[in-house]
């Protein structure tokens, strides 16, 4: 999740460029380096044909159904968080979408499948607390696994064996949850947002013994080395010029990713080396990516606009 709904109740709007149909993908060049960073990158030309993409699923704006983080399962179905109706979805390869769980009021943000097979959730506001949550099959409640009083925005959500990892954007701090018990893992001016209604720390994954956390406002990607006692290391920007990043993934090319830029509508490749090219634009809001053989699952959230949130699906080409 990055920008709030022009329909949620106090949010602030961030503003964007005029959204772009489906009939506006393109392969375009890529976005513009920050010009306030400690370690400025240049962005390549993108090299790239504007890929497949097709619509998986449409979604019901009338109850807010806009998609924000994403797990792939066997078979070919997607879940999806529905960020402010509040709920977790399954849509089936037809395009069929079922709702699994419902929160009364509030949002459903980072989620990921922990080791024990069970969905888990991030959650604020409503009439339920911030907390991370269970979803437990046939059972239309999220069960509470661990509250969260002390994160305001609770977003990005990894998970490694028992222990999951989550971001605060309203404060720069990463969580690590234990046996259901939340304790501050790091806390770094970096990951913070400038301003009381920006958004920092976002989308978060684990690799190589290294939590690399994306940080949305100054446009940055980081890498946290994991120490050998479960304390985090020193932070290190690997990536700048990527305003608006918002969760993104591993492409199994080294510390390469693919990445949402919600601000800027459109999905890169961040490199090794820390540039990037744009693999496709003209998204409404992507914030979130996933990646599976030769598929990008990328969810369209419409956040501005609010007329046709999508899950969406591109064909992906491993660059060499």
């Amino acid at each position: 999740m990055l920008r709030m709904s022009k329909a949620v109740r106090g949010a602030v709007v961030v503003a964007s460029a005029a959204a772009l149909t489906l009939s506006g993908f393109t392969a375009a060049s890529a976005a513009t380096p920050a010009e306030t960073t400690p370690a400025e990158t240049t962005s390549a030309t993108a090299g790239l044909t504007a890929p497949q993409v097709r619509v998986m699923a449409s979604f019901d704006i009338g109850q807010m159904q806009q998609p924000d983080n994403i797990v792939l399962e066997s078979g070919g179905s997607v879940v999806v968080s529905l960020l402010w109706a509040g709920q977790v979805a399954r849509v089936f390869p037809d395009g069929t979408v079922d709702v699994l769980a419902s929160f009364d009021g509030g949002t459903a943000a980072g989620m990921v499948r922990g080791a024990d097979g069970y969905l888990y959730v991030l959650h604020r506001s409503g009439n339920d607390p911030n907390g991370l949550y269970r979803i437990v099959p046939g059972n239309s409640t999220p069960q509470l696994y661990a509250a969260l009083p002390d994160v305001t925005v609770p977003n990005g959500l990894a998970v490694d064996g028992d222990v999951f990892y989550l971001t605060d954007s309203s404060s720069g701090v990463v969580w690590k949850v234990e046996d259901g018990t939340a304790t501050e893992w790091l806390s770094s001016p970096v990951l913070a947002p400038a301003t009381p209604e920006g958004f920092g720390a976002n989308g978060l994954h684990i690799k190589d013994n290294a939590l690399w956390v994306a940080q949305a406002e100054a446009g940055l990607l980081t890498r946290v080395p994991m120490q050998q006692d479960g304390s985090a290391g020193t932070l290190e920007i690997k990536a700048t010029g990527l305003t608006g990043i918002d969760d993104w993934v591993f492409t199994g090319n080294g510390d390469e990713i693919l990445a949402a830029i919600n601000r800027q509508n459109k999905v890169v490749v961040v490199h090794p080396d820390g540039t990037n090219t744009t693999f496709v634009d003209g998204i409404n809001s992507p914030t979130s990516v996933a990646l599976k053989g030769n598929k990008v699952y990328i969810s369209s959230a419409d956040l501005v606009n609010e007329l046709d949130p999508k899950l969406l699906v591109a064909k992906w080409s491993p660059q060499p």
